[in-house]
């Protein structure tokens, strides 16, 4: 038998096996890594969705209110082109956890844009007498406090004016009256809202749309609305600020978790304008010269947001807590946006007078995740159906 040696088996251009043991090598570990990262993408698949429930809950902050908080019933004036669909995706889902009593509408709204002597002729049969949640437009009125249970807590929404008055003009096709884009219009409001009458008396009214919506005359001032606003609502969010306010409605209204504030943002645009600092600071000054009643009300609860965050460290805190749970939530339901309408299904909103965006769930996301990524109209008809479902087993 003959001993083997390697050393005379070595063939001439050793160098060449050693660049080869390295690809190979490399190939090993990249097919590791991409092995790990489908691990880790199908993770929610390995793991039943109770259980992937229970490690959301392990990871919430230890916030415990006090003993005199009470759970209150919640009213949410709904106001256009704010960031208010996700507002009511957050207190539907609420409601539909805590099995809560939701107003439920005729229509899509209640009685809007029409006034109204009484409420409950715009509501859904059969009518409660008392409800724990109301989320729907409506033009608000002091008596639909009477609607809810016990002392409820009111809270409205506004958004960066200049962002507010781009998606209002978009959204409402306001360039077909005036036969110009935004960034046109931007640039010289003054001149398109006299030189065109009616319709710029209107766009000037229903931007501001703060007087409209809250029931006050349309010609109300900044002093008017506000003090009417500080009077009626507990809270005003800001949606440069949405999670701080979201935590001040977690925190003051007392609900029982923070997962009840989680949200994916909804009924977005598929593309968003975007303009540099200095132009941005332009056309914000064009507009404020032009139709300054939102602007002044909107700078007033900003400051008072600032102050509030300022001085409480408890809402600065838990706010970076729900942005955490937010990106988890998201990271284990989503699996990319995509144009809305596209598929039809219940994730696809059916008003759609722009360009909108809607979720594309993982394979086996959680079962939290489909609610989370309803629009509007499909969580108007499952509420509906639920209300009609739980007043039949009442009786």
């Amino acid at each position: 038998m003959h001993s083997i040696h390697f050393k005379n088996m070595l063939p001439i251009h050793f160098k060449s096996y050693k660049k080869l043991l390295i690809v190979i090598f490399a190939m090993a570990l990249s097919t590791t890594f991409l092995s790990m990262n489908a691990l880790l993408t199908h993770f929610h698949c390995l793991i039943p969705s109770d259980v992937l429930h229970s490690l959301h809950v392990r990871i919430l902050p230890s916030y415990i209110p006090k003993e005199t908080c009470i759970q209150r019933s919640i009213g949410f004036l709904k106001t256009h082109k704010t960031g208010s669909t996700t507002i009511f995706n957050i207190l539907s889902r609420y409601a539909d956890s805590h099995n809560l009593s939701i107003v439920t509408p005729k229509g899509v709204h209640l009685c809007y844009p029409r006034r109204y002597t009484n409420i409950r002729q715009c509501f859904q049969k059969p009518i409660l007498e008392k409800y724990d949640i109301l989320a729907n437009h409506v033009r608000y009125n002091p008596s639909l406090k009477n609607v809810l249970r016990g002392d409820s807590y009111w809270f409205t929404l506004l958004r960066d004016p200049l962002q507010f008055y781009n998606s209002r003009y978009e959204y409402f096709r306001f360039g077909r009256e005036f036969g110009v884009d935004f960034e046109k219009f931007v640039q010289n409001p003054k001149f398109y809202l006299q030189s065109s009458g009616k319709i710029g008396t209107e766009f000037a009214r229903g931007s501001n749309h703060l007087p409209d919506e809250l029931g006050l005359p349309k010609e109300s001032n900044s002093s008017t609305i506000i003090k009417f606003m500080d009077e009626q609502f507990d809270l005003v969010i800001l949606t440069d600020y949405f999670n701080e306010g979201l935590i001040q409605l977690f925190m003051e209204a007392c609900m029982p978790s923070l997962e009840d504030v989680t949200y994916f943002v909804q009924n977005s645009r598929a593309e968003h304008t975007t303009w540099n600092s200095s132009t941005t600071e332009r056309y914000r000054m064009n507009l404020r010269s032009a139709l300054p009643t939102y602007f002044e009300v909107y700078d007033y609860y900003r400051e008072k947001m600032k102050s509030k965050i300022a001085s409480d460290h408890v809402v600065k805190n838990l706010a970076r807590k729900l942005s955490d749970l937010n990106e988890q939530r998201y990271s284990a339901c989503i699996a990319g946006k995509r144009q809305a309408g596209e598929k039809n299904n219940e994730y696809d909103p059916k008003y759609q007078p722009v360009n909108l965006s809607t979720y594309e769930l993982k394979e086996c996301a959680p079962e939290y995740c489909r609610m989370m990524a309803w629009p509007e109209d499909t969580f108007n008809a499952y509420n509906k159906k639920q209300h009609s479902r739980k007043f039949v087993q009442a009786q």
